[in-house]
């Protein structure tokens, strides 16, 4: 076998001379079907363990759906291969992953996703009597990939021909690097035939959707192609699956801003809150683009989901704090109602330093520090919220029986950004 059979060109080549792929029209019928199928593992509790099987599945269901229409070459998007390739040689995703690679957070999760490669086909694996890999073994991945190599894993070897020698692993051209000393390499085609081995094996049979190896590919390989794939999303799909503008979600959040283009500008903002925005960025691993008071935004857009996340693990929890427009501080804020709060102070309502979103269990509220600002902060938000009520100090929506029930995180949301829109109007202050 020659150790240059398969060549890093390998996993382009059935897209040679191609530009890359076509933009699917915003009016297609594939964006309304595919939004059951992209709410199926965006909706809360995706990420948990007993879904990552299923999430991955209508993952790739999504972005199949979505190649066979983008791909130049219709007769032939039928043919996963060519679907597969046309990806891997399309220079927007190509750009997308080298952006996305800025982020350290991301950076870790490609680089830990190499590091198991190859991946294996499981059938060979099985159909040769080699057990699977096992995290939780002495074995470490390499030593493993050492054992498997010296089992050739090769395909229709029979005849002797070398055009019909098939790799039994992903990517195709891990035996070279192996046997030139080399990684394989952290780029868009090499981790995308990762991701595609990962699928086969999931539809092909041979993952026991019990062990933990099992989910540690899958969930990379959703991980990685979530990433890359979304930013391919028309406007209002990405609104769809909660991915948010910088400047909408530092606004919904409270934080004050002004939007400049390729940059936000929070030098109005305290230094104080800065700083707590600053240990969010961090956690989302996008901490280093804010130099001073000015955040150069991403290409990318954040799941307003994971972003919420990171504010919740780093807040104070006192759900109190300072009060008044300027003086408010973030980190004591509860993460969906930080915005309400931050601009109806803006608006000259001044809250008394204590609020609660609810948290599904307790009561939604916000505490004025002025009684007589009641009924005026109560038409306030019922006139700019869907059905959000307060009175004394509770917000609350009705059900069609009269019963009370506390407002949605999303419901908390929109109407602090639509406070924020009357804040920031010429009337609005």
């Amino acid at each position: 076998m020659s150790d240059r059979l398969f060549p890093c060109g390998h996993l382009t080549y059935r897209a040679k001379g191609q530009v890359g792929l076509n933009q699917v029209d915003i009016d297609s019928g594939l964006w309304p079907f595919l939004r059951a199928w992209l709410r199926k593992f965006v909706s809360d509790g995706a990420s948990s363990a007993d879904k990552q099987f299923e999430r991955f599945i209508f993952l790739w269901v999504s972005v199949n759906a979505w190649a066979s229409m983008a791909v130049p070459d219709q007769s032939r998007n039928h043919e996963d291969a060519y679907l597969v390739h046309s990806m891997a040689a399309d220079p927007t995703l190509n750009s997308t992953f080298i952006e996305l690679l800025e982020n350290p957070n991301f950076h870790a999760e490609v680089r830990a996703f190499a590091a198991l490669g190859p991946v294996f086909q499981t059938l060979w694996l099985r159909n040769h009597n080699i057990s699977p890999w096992d995290k939780g073994q002495i074995d470490a991945r390499q030593d493993y990939v050492d054992r498997v190599f010296k089992k050739d894993p090769f395909h229709n070897k029979a005849n002797g021909k070398q055009s019909d020698v098939l790799p039994a692993f992903a990517p195709a051209c891990a035996s070279t690097h192996r046997l030139a000393g080399e990684q394989i390499p952290v780029d868009w085609p090499h981790l995308l035939s990762m991701v595609y081995q990962v699928r086969c094996n999931l539809f092909h049979g041979g993952k026991t959707y019990r062990g933990s190896t099992d989910h540690l590919f899958v969930d990379h390989a959703f991980k990685l192609l979530w990433r890359v794939w979304r930013q391919v999303l028309p406007p209002q799909e990405r609104d769809q699956v909660g991915l948010i503008a910088w400047g909408r979600l530092f606004i919904r959040s409270g934080i004050r801003c002004r939007d400049s283009h390729e940059s936000l500008d929070l030098s109005a903002e305290s230094d104080h809150n800065r700083a707590f925005v600053r240990r969010v960025l961090d956690a989302v691993g996008w901490g280093h683009r804010l130099c001073g008071s000015t955040f150069l935004t991403p290409t990318e857009l954040i799941e307003e989901r994971e972003w919420h996340e990171a504010w919740e693990s780093l807040r104070i929890g006192s759900e109190a704090g300072p009060t008044g427009f300027e003086e408010i501080e973030l980190e004591t804020m509860d993460t969906h109602i930080s915005g309400v709060v931050r601009w109806l102070n803006g608006l000259g309502y001044r809250t008394a330093g204590t609020s609660c979103e609810g948290h599904g269990a307790r009561e939604c509220f916000i505490e004025l520090a002025h009684r007589s600002d009641e009924i005026k902060v109560a038409e306030l938000i019922s006139s700019h919220s869907n059905g959000i009520y307060f009175k004394g100090r509770a917000l609350f929506k009705t059900g069609r029986s009269g019963s009370k029930y506390n407002p949605t995180p999303q419901d908390l949301l929109n109407l602090g950004e639509r406070l924020y829109q009357l804040f920031s109007s010429p009337l609005g202050r």
